[in-house]
């Protein structure tokens, strides 16, 4: 058939400007190259890094979407959600991290991102004084200052804990990929036995 002819050269192609670092010849072949579904994953994979190289960050984001949508790959779905990450968007970022869960429930790299986004989240609130703890002293102070940590600071660490939790089940022969989330964790939720136990384990992860 002509159009699996055509589809075939566009890839071709496509492969021949990426190998070159043309990423405009890539990006003029790259979506004919997409209809055929042999071709589809490393095609977006080449489109992704040229508008990536290019310095386009919003087609970049689009080209990762595509892609996710159009193959269910885990990988486009997970550098999405890092790309959200770095401007702080941390409910886009879980949304892209649970749809790479859905796919693989067992995707240590999403569990512990999952995981790190709610502690990120968290600490950036405190840092910036987004539940207005109080400051000053005394019984009254005090009271309402663990109110609002109970309240609003620790369910960010309870929703991190799972996650970090079954990374730690599914890779335990990988403590530098969650040890240090799930330390932090069990810091903040005042569970120093735990906290304790994971640094004897793993003295020269967490004392870094």
């Amino acid at each position: 058939r002509l159009a699996d002819v055509i589809t075939q050269a566009a890839y071709n192609a496509s492969f021949l400007y990426y190998d070159d670092k043309n990423w405009d010849g890539v990006l003029r072949n790259a979506d004919l190259a997409t209809r055929k579904d042999a071709f589809r994953r490393d095609v977006y994979l080449m489109k992704a890094r040229a508008y990536e190289e290019k310095g386009d960050t919003a087609m970049y984001a689009q080209t990762l979407l595509e892609a996710a949508n159009a193959t269910d790959e885990t990988m486009f779905i997970t550098n999405l959600a890092n790309l959200y990450m770095v401007p702080y968007n941390y409910e886009l970022a879980e949304e892209c991290f649970q749809k790479a869960l859905d796919i693989d429930p067992n995707y240590v790299d999403a569990l512990v991102n999952m995981g790190s986004c709610f502690v990120y989240d968290v600490q950036d609130k405190l840092n910036s004084n987004y539940f207005k703890l109080p400051t000053d002293y005394g019984a009254q102070a005090d009271k309402l200052y663990r109110k609002i940590k109970q309240e609003q600071v620790y369910p960010y660490y309870r929703k991190a804990q799972p996650f970090f939790e079954k990374a730690r089940e599914l890779s335990p022969d990988k403590p530098d990929v969650w040890a240090r989330g799930l330390h932090v964790v069990y810091s903040e939720l005042l569970m120093f036995d735990k906290a304790n136990e994971l640094k004897e384990q793993y003295p020269d992860i967490l004392s870094e």
